[in-house]
C-alpha cells in the first residue's frame, strides 16, 4: 500500500503484547464462539497449535510487521504510538500525530478534539493459567 500511495502516512499502534494476546483470545471466545477461529485481519493464524500459541504467534507477527513498516518508511511517513498512550492521553496523542507525522500545527487550523477519553484494559480477564501461558508463549516466541 505504501508504494501505491506515496503521499500516505501510516500510524502503527503498538499494544502491550500480553494484553493484546488476551484481547485476541477473548475475541475468539466471545465474538467467534470458537477458539480455533482467529480474530483479526490475518487468515494464517488458525489454531493448528493450541489457541494460546496461535494467538501469541499472531501478536508477534503483527508487532514485527509494524516495526518493519516503520523501519522501511521512516519517521517521515510512519509513526509508532503505544495503544496505551493513545487511550490514556488521546488529545496529546492526536497533537503528536498532527505535528510529527502530518507536519500540521494543531494550533493553526487542525483542531484536536477535546474531551476524548478511552479506557485501557490492563485487567486480566483470563484464568491465571491461561494468562501465564500467554506470558510464557510470548517470551518464547519473542526470543526466537
Amino acid at each position: 500500500v505504501a508504494e501505491a500511495l506515496p503521499g500516505a502516512r501510516f500510524l502503527v499502534l503498538d499494544r502491550e503484547p500480553d494484553f493484546l494476546a488476551q484481547a485476541l483470545l477473548v475475541a475468539r471466545r466471545e465474538i467467534h464462539g470458537n477458539l480455533s477461529s482467529p480474530y483479526g485481519l490475518h487468515p494464517d493464524f488458525r489454531a493448528e497449535d493450541d489457541p494460546i500459541t496461535s494467538v501469541c504467534r499472531q501478536v508477534v507477527a503483527h508487532r514485527r510487521a509494524g516495526a518493519e513498516l516503520h523501519a522501511a518508511l521512516g519517521p517521515a511517513r510512519s509513526m509508532v504510538l503505544s495503544y496505551e498512550e493513545f487511550c490514556t492521553h488521546p488529545e496529546g496523542a492526536m497533537a503528536r500525530i498532527a505535528t510529527e507525522l502530518l507536519g500540521i500545527d494543531p494550533a493553526a487550523g487542525c483542531p484536536v478534539p477535546r474531551g476524548l477519553r478511552f479506557t485501557v484494559s490492563r485487567k486480566r480477564r483470563l484464568p491465571p493459567d491461561e494468562f501465564a501461558a500467554i506470558e510464557e508463549g510470548l517470551g518464547r516466541l519473542q526470543g526466537a
